[in-house]
This record gives structure tokens, C-alpha cells and sequence, in this order.
């Protein structure tokens, strides 16, 4: 990289990240406080390149003609967007009073904090801390327009260990020998490689000169997918019978990796039938059937000796003094693939076409959902449908599929601990939260605060429209949203602007003027992601004449 003075008519380069998709490495040159070029770190995958997206964002966040740069006070009805300037103190001391009034009462769960993208907040585990020291409520509403639900699914189906790093899906694209993927600006868009697209379609060219061949699944014809060799159209929202049909045809054929599916996933844990829940001993034990003793504890992750799929078989097991019939989970998995067939026709012709590549090839092959998969209904299926196809190839940290990191980067999370904030952990019980987060577990729950006993996964507090349930049922009283446009984002728009101007206090912050803004009382000024330090945790700085 050149060297330029501190001091040099030429300006200085400052090294920053993209946050128009997830974080592409990049540096602007600055010259009398201004920026005058962008670029990519001259590093592996980037080579000093960025794609549009990133020069765009200069002019159109920081140098935005309507950006957001003085607080706001609402002076006409919610709705009408009429503000006028205001101090931050009017907008702190009408938080701080709200929030004394819901605290004083018992329910300082009224107040809530939605966040949205990650890389456009200003500074999430602040207000994770906030919410943490103060018991209100919070929620990522970010997820349903990006890859929240994703991210649910896979830390559900893949614990939390593996399932963050499969959102991503980080590809061994070198050895990769057949790829679909779906719902995706494919390569054109992050995701299924990388968290950018400029590497992605370096790696993305290589397989194709390794002899790749890639099948975009999309309702849309992308601008990027001519670059794949095959486009498959399907109906909005049939992505799960198409995957559904693929898994049938997988096991019906044979083309599963049996292997994979012992040593590594639930295959071959026994479900009771006539529960659906899962078969345990008399010590809690989930179980498997073994061809030669029979009933036996599921085996450890990694070995699979002995015990069997099941397929096509009932078994009878004796439980609690009760002979129970039970199938084992990959049975129910082909039974429930039964039951969907691609349509029209030529839709289940293609489906064994594509199943067949795929077991032929497998492990070095690649199903990736892509990043719209979860914003139908049955969203949640959908990319499970996904996972367990995936599973079904044994693709999963194999040559050619997708892999999973071996080291870990401590690059800190910025989460406040003490003493360099006030202790906060008394009394409460913290648990993990999306992106290195913590939130207290009384916030973890499908109805976000309301529902004994609390049982549900840290991360199901992606499904936001259950908030505006509670809006209506007076358990939401004000919002302080941060870097996400819940007006336009959820479903049935018109019902979730009435549930907002039930609220007693809407404040929003954000960059430039977005719909929720029209609705807020107050509108707070943030940072854009060239203006904020927490994307990189520490500066490099050279000798006088070189700044990094």
C-alpha cells in the first residue's frame, strides 16, 4: 500500500469495513476531512477490489442530502413526519421518564429495544447491556429481512457450536463438484462462501475451472444468475416441497451417506409414535436400536457401531412398564417425504435429476438455502427441510462441501464487563444472545417476556411479529428501535402501524429518514459504518509518515 504523509496534500488512508452487506474489508482515502476513494484491503479474496454496493454507500449514508444529523422532536400526529430540532437531553429525559414510570410499576419490560442489522447499529451490545441492567425487553427484528430466521434454524438443528458457522456457509469451492443454490442473487450476493461477494466469485470461478457446475433455484431470474449454469423458476414459497421431493428421492435410491447420518445427526434415535417425542431410558438417555442387543443409548458423536436407520421398520420398546411402538427419526423423515411431490410434472422429473447428481457426488456438493428462504410461513420447515438434506449428503466439514472453522478468532464482542461498567450480574441470569450478545433469560421466550415457564430458545426472539401481539395486549408500552424499519419489514403492515400508534413513546434512530421515523416522537442521529470505531477493535499506526 503507498505511504502517504500525515500531512499530504494527497490525504490519508483509514482503514474501515463495508456494512452494506456483512463487513467486506475496505479502506477510504480521506483528504480535508472528506472521503475521495474506496477500496479493498489488499488482501486474499478482496486484492483492493470492493463491489458497487460499498462505493455507494459513501454518497448515500454519509454523504446522504437528507442524513439524519440533529435530534428531532414530532410536533404533528404520528404519522405526518412534522418535526423540528431538538437537544439530546429532551429525548434522554423522556426515555429516563418512561422508564422510571414502567420500573416504579413493576414492568420495566414495558419499555422495549428492537435492533436490527448488526453492521448498520450503532453499538448492539450496549443495548443489550441496557436491557440486561435495567430488565427491559429486546429483540433483533432484524431477522425476517436478512438471515435472522436462518440463523434461528441452524442454532436450533445444529447447536450453537457449528450453527452460526453454517448461516454463512463457508464452502471448500476448490473440490466442489456440483452446487444449488437458492433464493440468491448468486454470486452476486454474499453468503454460500464468504460474507462478500467479491471472493466469492474468485472461489466461484475456480470451481467452475475445477468442473462445478452451479444450479440456481429461484422464483426470479437474479441479475448475476446467467453467470450459473442452470436456472430453475419455482413457485414462490415451494421451496420445501421441491427439497422434500429431493429427500425422497435420496432415500429411496439410496444415495444418502448412511455413515454420516450414524455417526453424526439423530437419524437413528428412536421417536415414540404415539407422542412424537423422543424415546429415554430411566436416565434420561435418548436411544437407538442396535441390529444385535436392541435397545441401546444413541452413541456418541462420532461413532455410530451397531446400531441401524430403521428404514421401513416399527420397533417395539418397552417404557416405563409399556410396550411403546417407535420409528426412528430418519424413518419419519422419509415418511414425511411421502407425502410432497414437486408440481407441475416436469418439476418432479427435475427433482430426481437434481437428487441424483447430488448422491452421486456427494460429500462435495453444496445445497445452500439462501437468504429469503425464511420469509414465507413456514419458514422454519423450510430451511430445516434444508438442513436435513444437507445431512443426508454428509456434506457437512467434507472435502468439497461446506466446512466449519477449526480455530477460533478472539476478536472480542464489546460486550461491557466489569469494573469498567457497574457490576449488573446480581440477581440475574444471563445467557447467550444473537452476535456475542447476552440478554437476561427472562427475555427468552416465543412471546418475548410473557409466557411461564420460560422454555424457549435464545434465539426464537426472531420472531417479531409476536410483539405486536403484546402492543395489543397493552405488554408493550414504548420502543426505542435502532437500525431496523419494523413499519415497512413485518407482516400486514397496515395492523403493525396500528399497534405502533398505540405505543406511549417511539423513538428511532438511524442514518437517513425511513418509514418508522414518520410514526417515532423522537428521532436520534447515528453513526454510519465509516464514522463508528467498534467494527475493528484496535488501530495500527506506523512510523510518523504512515498512518494504517
Amino acid at each position: 500500500m503507498k505511504k502517504f504523509n500525515k500531512n499530504n496534500n494527497e490525504g490519508k488512508w483509514v482503514h474501515s469495513a463495508c456494512a452494506m452487506c456483512l463487513g467486506a474489508p475496505m479502506k477510504v482515502r480521506v483528504k480535508n476531512g472528506k472521503i475521495v476513494e474506496v477500496k479493498g484491503e489488499s488482501i486474499p479474496g478482496w486484492n483492493g477490489k470492493v463491489c458497487g454496493k460499498a462505493i455507494s454507500g459513501t454518497g448515500a449514508r454519509v454523504y446522504a442530502p437528507d442524513r439524519i444529523l440533529h435530534p428531532l422532536k414530532r410536533v404533528g400526529e404520528r404519522g405526518e413526519a412534522k418535526f423540528i430540532r431538538c437537544t439530546w437531553e429532551e429525548v434522554i429525559n423522556a426515555a429516563a421518564a418512561k422508564l422510571r414510570e414502567y420500573i416504579d410499576a413493576g414492568h420495566p419490560e414495558y419499555f422495549e429495544l428492537w435492533w436490527g442489522c448488526p453492521l448498520q447499529q450503532d453499538n448492539m451490545y450496549f443495548i443489550h447491556y441496557w436491557s440486561a441492567v435495567l430488565g427491559t425487553g429486546i429483540s433483533y427484528m432484524h431477522g425476517q429481512v436478512c438471515f435472522g430466521d436462518n440463523n434461528v434454524e441452524k442454532m436450533v438443528t445444529f447447536g450453537a457450536n457449528h450453527g452460526s458457522n453454517l448461516v454463512g456457509g463457508l464452502v471448500d469451492w476448490p473440490r466442489t463438484k456440483y452446487a444449488v443454490i437458492a433464493n440468491q442473487n448468486f454470486p452476486g450476493t454474499a453468503a454460500a462462501g464468504a460474507n462478500c461477494s467479491v471472493p466469492v466469485y474468485t472461489a466461484a470461478n475456480k470451481a467452475k475451472e475445477n468442473g462445478c457446475k452451479f444450479l440456481i433455484i429461484d422464483p426470479k431470474l437474479a441479475d448475476s444468475t446467467p453467470w450459473c449454469d442452470e436456472w430453475l423458476p419455482i413457485r414462490p414459497g415451494g421451496d420445501i416441497t421441491l427439497v422434500m421431493s429431493l429427500i425422497n428421492v435420496l432415500i429411496k435410491e439410496n444415495l444418502y451417506d448412511e455413515s454420516f447420518l450414524l455417526k453424526y445427526t439423530n437419524a437413528p434415535q428412536l421417536i415414540r409414535c404415539d407422542s412424537g417425542e423422543a424415546a429415554k431410558d430411566g436416565e434420561g438417555s435418548y436411544l437407538a436400536w442396535d441390529a444385535d442387543t436392541g435397545l441401546k443409548p444413541m452413541s456418541e458423536a462420532g461413532k455410530g457401531e451397531g446400531i441401524t436407520l430403521g428404514l421401513g421398520k416399527t420397533f417395539e420398546v418397552s417404557l416405563d412398564g409399556k410396550t411403546i411402538q417407535c420409528q426412528t427419526a430418519f424413518q419419519m423423515l422419509a415418511e414425511e417425504s411421502e407425502k410432497h411431490t414437486a408440481q407441475p410434472p416436469y418439476l418432479k422429473d427435475k427433482a430426481v435429476e437434481i437428487a441424483r447428481k447430488l448422491g452421486e457426488n456427494k460429500p462435495s456438493v453444496v445445497v445452500y438455502p439462501g437468504m429469503t428462504s425464511g420469509r414465507y410461513p413456514n419458514w422454519f420447515q423450510t430451511l430445516r427441510a434444508y438442513s436435513a438434506l444437507n445431512m443426508l449428503l454428509g456434506n457437512i466439514d467434507a472435502p468439497g462441501g461446506f466446512y466449519l472453522p477449526k480455530h477460533d478468532f478472539n476478536l472480542g464482542t464489546g460486550w461491557p464487563e466489569p469494573p469498567e461498567v457497574p457490576d449488573y450480574s446480581k440477581g440475574t441470569t444471563l445467557v447467550p444472545a444473537p452476535w456475542g450478545n447476552l440478554m437476561s433469560i427472562k427475555t427468552i421466550d416465543k412471546e418475548s417476556c410473557y409466557k411461564e415457564p420460560r422454555e424457549f430458545h435464545p434465539g426464537t426472539q426472531a420472531l417479531p411479529w409476536l410483539h405486536f401481539d403484546a402492543i395489543e395486549q397493552g405488554k408493550v408500552r414504548a420502543v426505542l428501535s435502532s437500525a431496523e424499519n419494523s413499519a415497512v419489514t413485518q407482516p400486514d403492515s397496515k395492523w403493525v402501524e396500528n399497534c405502533l400508534k398505540k405505543l406511549d413513546l417511539i423513538i428511532v434512530g438511524d442514518q437517513v429518514p425511513k418509514e418508522f421515523i414518520d410514526l417515532a416522537d423522537y428521532v436520534l442521529p447515528e453513526a454510519s459504518y465509516l464514522e463508528r470505531y467498534h467494527l475493528y477493535c484496535d488501530s495500527v499506526t506506523g512510523t510518523d509518515d504512515q498512518e494504517y
